[in-house]
């Protein structure tokens, strides 16, 4: 998988543009979307709904995206098994996934390309 910098990507991705970027399978894609939506609330969050239901054929947000790549980084380390066990059962790794965790390393990132 190809390293991601999040600065390349659009406020809205799709999952096949995504794919393309990471340089791994659409299929690939859909499965850590999956893992995603069942164990990071913020993630399902993060889609549009509709009749109480999220439009998961909508374009993926910064978030989601960056989601994804940890998600795929990590199945790297661990089985999915695995991997949903830590982010459903260890708070401390699943806070690594928050939106809030995004926010604070984008925003740096953001606060130090603006100091140059």
């Amino acid at each position: 998988m190809k390293p991601l910098d999040i600065d390349l990507l659009e406020e809205l991705t799709t999952k096949q543009k995504l794919a393309g970027l990471f340089e791994i399978s659409i299929r690939s894609i859909y499965s850590y979307d999956a893992i995603a939506r069942n164990t990071l609330p913020e993630y399902q969050e993060d889609y549009p709904v509709a009749n109480d239901k999220p439009i998961t054929r909508f374009p993926l947000t910064r978030y989601q995206c960056w989601i994804l790549g940890k998600i795929a980084w990590n199945l790297r380390l661990f089985s999915v098994r695995e991997l949903t066990y830590f982010l459903t059962e260890n708070y401390d790794f699943a806070m690594k996934f928050s939106k809030e965790e995004f926010e604070r390393l984008y925003s740096r990132k953001l606060d130090i390309a603006n100091t140059v």
